[in-house]
């Protein structure tokens, strides 16, 4: 799709200035997607310092005057940021340690902004009311980050799907997902 980019066995999809949703939205339009498709979660500090300059590059070509906002997978759910996959927000990342409005916040919504000196924070926004701009993440590998197989067996990745060996990590489990012992 024109817009994305890879990254890490994924590909990132930003959406046009001229697409903007509002949060809700947004996810929606994530989840239609093929591949595995969400909203942008960000999982480490590369991949922040990935989007950073993905959004550095956007900014220079669109207008290098406005501050660039994005909306991404997290929200705040009892004064409590969380991320879509509902691990809260570990503030280890970069970008997370700007996040605004964490305690007084006027919405509920997440995103990511940049700005004009080339920083990348967080900002909660209204879930409904606001229409702003979205980053889609899409899984080419869906064996990556996949825990399905658990510590009994290994992910084995096909065309849009997968499949647990279980016989690569163990003899002991059978199952759809390693999860049965045969012999008890």
């Amino acid at each position: 799709m024109s817009g994305s980019y890879a990254y890490n066995g994924t590909c990132i999809y930003f959406s046009s200035k001229n697409q903007k949703l509002s949060w809700i939205q947004a996810e929606r339009f994530c989840k239609s997607l093929p591949l595995n498709t969400s909203f942008l979660i960000i999982q480490n500090d590369h991949q922040y310092e990935f989007i950073r300059r993905k959004l550095i590059k956007l900014k220079e070509k669109e207008n290098p005057i406005d501050q660039l906002v994005f909306f991404i997978g997290y929200y705040k759910i009892k004064d409590k940021w969380k991320w879509l996959n509902n691990k809260t927000i570990s503030f280890s990342f970069s970008f997370s340690k700007h996040l605004l409005d964490a305690n007084n916040s006027f919405g509920a919504c997440g995103s990511i902004a940049l700005t004009r000196n080339f920083k990348l924070i967080m900002k909660a926004y209204p879930c409904t009311s606001l229409k702003t701009r979205f980053i889609c993440q899409y899984n080419l590998n869906p064996c990556l980050n996949n825990n399905a197989c658990g510590s009994n067996g290994q992910c084995v990745s096909l065309y849009n799907s997968y499949y647990c060996d279980c016989k690569a990590k163990s003899i002991f489990y059978t199952g759809r997902f390693c999860e049965k012992c045969k012999y008890f």
